[in-house]
């Protein structure tokens, strides 16, 4: 059984010329929590500091309350990286092909996590299905909606903060 789970999300968009970022926010795999739970403590650490109850976290929103709160996105992710076993980004140079570029960026995040995870992406990061993606990456993937599941909205918080340059494991833009 694979010791992590991890969440996927992208920012950016895939025209040609143009830099995408895509992140990957790794927990360790705990029994007795169901897949999709697993990075809610670091989610609610996230709202407490920002203030807020509820809601969904998205980079640009989080951007915003974190400036008018005087704090910086690298103390945001600061809360990302302390409740993740690993958190990887890549940003990169579209060259117009979506499908194929996120799927490369998602192989050379989890070549350089190097362990076995199940994977759960935001479901518009890479187009296609859960199957046939599945059967790319060679893995278990899941597909799931970023308002519902709080480790895809910290994957992209990770992935937001390395579009705009602040925090990227590998940069090639």
């Amino acid at each position: 059984m694979a010791r992590l789970v991890c969440f996927g999300d992208d920012s950016g968009v895939n025209t040609p010329c143009n830099c995408f970022a895509v992140a990957l926010v790794c927990f360790k795999r705990r029994p007795g929590i169901p897949l999709l739970k697993h990075g809610a403590e670091a989610y609610l650490r996230l709202l407490r500091m920002l203030g807020w109850k509820r809601g969904e976290l998205k980079y640009r929103r989080v951007a915003r309350r974190a400036s008018k709160l005087g704090l910086s996105i690298a103390s945001v992710m600061r809360v990302v990286w302390d409740g993740a076993a690993a958190a990887l980004s890549i940003r990169m140079h579209s060259a117009g092909r979506p499908r194929e570029e996120r799927l490369e960026a998602v192989r050379r995040l989890l070549e350089a996590l190097g362990e076995q995870a199940v994977l759960v992406l935001d479901h518009g990061l890479v187009p296609g299905d859960e199957s046939s993606v599945s059967r790319e990456l060679g893995m278990r993937v899941k597909f799931a909606s970023s308002g519902k599941t709080p480790g895809v909205q910290l994957a992209d918080i990770a992935a937001g903060a390395c579009y705009h340059g602040i925090t990227c494991s590998y940069d090639e833009c």
